[in-house]
């Protein structure tokens, strides 16, 4: 479905047409700036559009590779995806248009406008369709994504192979009766985010694998309560969004029936790309709505486990799908303050596993580890336990779980904090830092009051554990202003690593002083 002021239908025959105009399209304009089948074409485009799934799609069907980008900040912070891909032309949307051009320029390859509407037959009748390719190689590459950059601080390119490609596709029809979806045999899937992220990308060809129907979002700022409006018009069975984005629909629908009510006639609601409360989780087993955990990697090409849902699971804990092969290996501390807790351990994809990454981000052995971090509850079904980023190596070489701080916080002080950030690698202890929900003034008082109350509610959370493993006071806390922190732009994730350079100066000084 897609939406211009009112619903219309675009049918699967509607759809390959559509995606073949495209290709004809495309395939004749590139070809005459010499940009031939086998090259990369960079995508910078909402993603949140029919039309923008047919650029894609359209051009691979020309036999093209696309790169699709999910940020476009500034040409500096993305052109190194560019180099890597060596990519040989742009596509843009009229948003983009400044910065596709400072990309072009630099790199020296020809920028195209994307179309506004489908093209009249007319307009591609002389631009043949070209044959499907009859001799491809498992590692021919397919597609190159990137990661959103909240470990490293910079966005990593992901190239994806055929066999990659494949391992999604057989992924995303296995997902069809492991999803928590038994009511509807018509399933109608909400847009989870941009196309042009693994997330969406992913979701587009479920939706596809198994013949069901998508409903596009009213306009690029997906407005989850926009979503949840148009249940009852759309027919939506289930709705799929980011951690940040459910929490929020999750704490209205505590306050209004009428939301809440919404959510229990459907057939899921499904998360992925980081965690909610455990408190929300079980507020919504409560009170009969479905929460679905996935568990997805870019470097994996999506999804990798899923939980059953709250609604036939009293821990919802995540199994692996059909065909994925992994194993869960320890992780120890270099220290002996600051040890993992028992059971805690690394998901490593082995190499024969569906979504085992391209070689490149695999080691010698051809074993990827995703860096997350998971505690088997019972046998084959694990709780997520954040990411061994998430346990931040101290001076003294100990770690300290961050996730666990950072939740407490989140959960003791509701009423004065947004959100927060637990930083400190490679310091003698950690320092916390917080949105505050209402804006002090400049009163020294106040914002000592407000350190003061925080440190003072998360006391016992503290009291057994090691300096390097708490907030050892209220001046580790620094607070700083409402949605200061850095964020990704897809899940809308704290970037840890940018939090530590941002504030470089202040944690110099606020560690000097605690010497």
């Amino acid at each position: 479905m897609t939406n211009s002021h009112e619903w219309k239908y675009i049918t699967y025959s509607d759809f390959i047409q559509d995606v073949e105009l495209f290709s004809r399209y495309w395939r004749d304009v590139l070809h005459q700036a010499e940009v031939y089948p086998g090259s990369v074409v960079t995508f910078c485009l909402p993603g949140y559009a029919y039309i923008d799934i047919l650029h894609i799609y359209g051009v691979m069907r020309a036999g093209y590779i696309p790169q699709p980008l999910t940020i476009v900040p500034t040409a500096t912070f993305i052109i190194s995806l560019l180099l890597g891909s060596c990519s040989k032309a742009i596509i843009y949307a009229p948003s983009f248009e400044a910065k596709a051009s400072e990309l072009s320029a630099r790199l020296n390859i020809p920028n195209y406008p994307a179309l506004l509407s489908i093209p009249d037959r007319s307009q591609v009748a002389g631009n043949p369709l070209p044959d499907l390719p009859t001799h491809v190689r498992a590692d021919d590459t397919a597609i190159y994504f990137h990661t959103s950059g909240s470990t490293s601080g910079m966005p990593k390119i992901i190239p994806g192979n055929q066999l990659w490609m494949h391992g999604m596709v057989k992924r995303a029809v296995n997902m069809s009766d492991t999803s928590g979806d038994t009511f509807s045999s018509n399933k109608v899937y909400s847009w989870m985010g941009s196309v042009c992220h693994i997330a969406q990308f992913f979701g587009t060809i479920r939706v596809i694998a198994g013949g069901h129907s998508l409903v596009q979002p009213l306009n690029v700022s997906n407005d989850p309560f926009d979503l949840i409006e148009s249940i009852p018009e759309t027919g939506i069975t289930q709705i799929t969004l980011f951690p940040v984005s459910l929490s929020r629909i999750l704490r209205r629908a505590r306050a209004e029936e009428r939301i809440r009510n919404l959510l229990k006639q459907i057939d899921a609601v499904s998360y992925s790309g980081g965690d909610i409360p455990p408190e929300d989780e079980q507020w919504a087993r409560t009170n009969g709505i479905n929460i679905v955990n996935v568990y997805a990697s870019t470097e994996c090409g999506g999804p990798m486990m899923i939980s059953e849902g709250t609604r036939f699971s009293s821990h919802n804990g995540l199994r692996p799908l059909q065909g994925v092969q992994c194993r869960f290996d320890p992780i120890s501390s270099e220290s002996s303050e600051g040890s993992l807790d028992d059971g805690v351990r690394e998901l490593v994809i082995l190499s024969q596993s569906l979504g085992c990454p391209h070689p490149s981000l695999c080691d010698p052995s051809g074993l990827f580890h995703t860096g997350d971090l998971f505690r088997e509850i019972q046998p084959g079904c694990y709780l997520t336990c954040g990411r061994d980023d998430d346990w931040i190596k101290m001076e003294n070489a100990a770690r300290c779980d961050t996730r666990t701080i950072e939740d407490e916080v989140r959960r003791s002080c509701k009423d004065l904090v947004s959100d927060c950030v637990v930083v400190g690698k490679h310091r003698p202890k950690p320092a916390l830092f917080v949105e505050a929900l209402h804006t002090t003034t400049a009163i020294g008082s106040q914002e000592s009051q407000l350190r003061n109350m925080i440190f003072e509610r998360i006391a016992d959370l503290q009291k057994d554990r090691y300096e390097t493993e708490r907030i050892s006071g209220p001046e580790m806390i620094v607070l700083i202003p409402l949605g200061s922190l850095p964020r990704t732009e897809s899940k809308g994730n704290i970037r840890r690593a940018l939090v530590e350079e941002k504030y470089q100066t202040v944690l110099e000084q606020l560690y000097n002083r605690s010497k």
